[in-house]
């Protein structure tokens, strides 16, 4: 599979998108009206982004986008994204972390790749990123 069909954004009701193992090179923009998405899996495929329009999916709880081509998280991605559990970016390319999410998730630990906050935190999400370029620089 090398696309998905822009249509997909009328599937309203849609909780679970597995699209994993294809040759995806991005994500259609409409992807951010499934505001009942709760899990997406992405992982295994040739995206280069994470298009913002994801973090329009307020619902999502899992997203898994490990074994990708990403390059970058963008600005206040998770920002609105409330009733995320985790996100698995390892393996891919990413090179920096945006400030606001150093500010929301924290370094990654360089043994694991996990940014966890304290548990004083108001934030509750796990982000995996072991295996990015990220990781090697000193934090």
């Amino acid at each position: 599979l090398e696309s998905i069909p822009d249509q997909i954004a009328h599937l309203k009701k849609l909780k679970s998108l597995f699209l994993r193992n294809n040759k995806l090179t991005k994500l259609p923009e409409g992807l951010g009206l499934l505001q009942n998405l709760e899990l997406l899996h992405i992982s295994s495929n040739q995206l280069t982004a994470l298009q913002h329009s994801i973090s329009q999916c307020h619902s999502l709880k899992k997203i898994y986008a490990n074994g990708n081509k990403i390059v970058n998280i963008p600005d206040k991605f998770f920002q609105h994204m409330e009733n995320l559990v985790s996100c698995n970016l390892s393996n891919n390319q990413i090179k920096v972390l945006p400030l606001d999410f150093v500010e929301q998730f924290g370094h990654p630990i360089v043994t694991s790749g996990i940014c966890k906050k304290d548990s004083d935190c108001t934030t509750t999400a796990t982000i995996i990123l072991e295996q990015n370029p990220v990781l090697c620089e000193n934090q």
